[in-house]
């Protein structure tokens, strides 16, 4: 049980130590404000053509920063919602029809049965 305790222990403080002020951090921020460094210039007697450039900056894919919205909808969604509103609309269209041919035969003498 000690020896566990001690295992415990001892990796718990490297896993603190690695992390907090070792070499295991966030380096998000870091190169935020770097300035790039102009182009090496070689002399004239060699040639580049087998420089290449191992890690190249690709260009920002939206200089102008313009803010996109992303589409967060849920797959099916849309679909379920207006699914939903078209049977709505359907049951509107029940309705009115009903009513106004329950108002036909209240107004119209001929269409109502009569004893004779």
């Amino acid at each position: 049980m000690k020896k566990v305790f001690a295992l415990t222990t001892a990796l718990s403080a490297l896993a603190i130590l690695l992390t907090a002020c070792g070499p295991i951090h966030n380096r998000s921020t870091e190169y935020v404000d770097a300035k790039n460094d102009p182009a090496l210039k070689l002399p004239k007697d060699i040639s580049n053509e087998k420089l290449n450039n191992y890690y190249p900056i690709p260009k920002a894919s939206n200089p102008e920063k313009k803010i996109v919205a992303a589409d967060l909808t849920p797959p099916g969604l849309i679909e379920a919602e207006n699914a939903a509103e078209q049977a709505q609309q359907a049951e509107k269209t029940t309705k009115q029809t009903a009513k106004a041919a329950e108002a036909s035969a209240n107004t119209n003498p001929e269409s109502q049965d009569h004893d004779i």
